[in-house]
């Protein structure tokens, strides 16, 4: 393999030469070089902030409002251990990142009926990030109608605003919680 693409590269295929990643890029197909160069692949917090651009980026203060007039259905997509550990804001509906998708989604077997898409949703995760994506991918499957907390559940903790406690009752225990 080597020597093919030192061939290919016009080098003699017995001299020990050390090539750099940008000088393979270069002699890559276009479509390659998305997939394999280093420099082609997209920050996260770029999506994150393309994400924001089309939805509604709302303060601590804001999901309060909305939660207490009961307009929307406010979305905890942080992963169970996080909930367990610092608690949720009291009243969320939690649904796992990693099946988002497939709950909302009305046609898939994992179709949660809390999910409707004509309704309000206010997502959070921990700092913003992925309720941010999460919002994004959602109104791209049809909810118009979908913001998020931008400062995430630790911006709700910090502006004292209340939590509720998920370790009593929860199926799912930590070792140094069980005497």
């Amino acid at each position: 393999m080597v020597a093919w693409v030192l061939r290919f590269l016009g080098r003699d295929p017995t001299s020990r030469v050390v090539l750099d990643s940008e000088e393979l890029l270069r002699h890559q197909p276009e479509s390659r070089r998305k997939v394999t160069g280093v420099s082609s692949v997209k920050k996260a917090w770029d999506l994150v902030d393309e994400a924001k651009l089309e939805i509604d980026n709302l303060s601590a203060e804001q999901v309060k409002a909305e939660l207490d007039a009961g307009t929307a259905t406010v979305v905890d997509i942080r992963d169970f251990r996080e909930l367990y550990l610092k608690g949720k804001v009291p009243g969320a509906f939690h649904c796992d990142r990693g099946m988002l998708e497939f709950w909302i989604d009305p046609a898939s077997e994992y179709y949660r009926d809390v999910f409707k898409p004509d309704q309000r949703y206010i997502l959070y995760c921990a700092g913003g990030g992925r309720s941010a994506l999460s919002a994004k991918t959602m109104k791209d499957m049809g909810y118009t109608n979908v913001g998020h907390l931008e400062s995430g559940f630790g911006g709700w903790a910090a502006a004292g605003l209340p939590i509720e406690e998920q370790k009593t009752g929860s199926k799912w225990v930590l070792r140094s919680d069980v005497s």
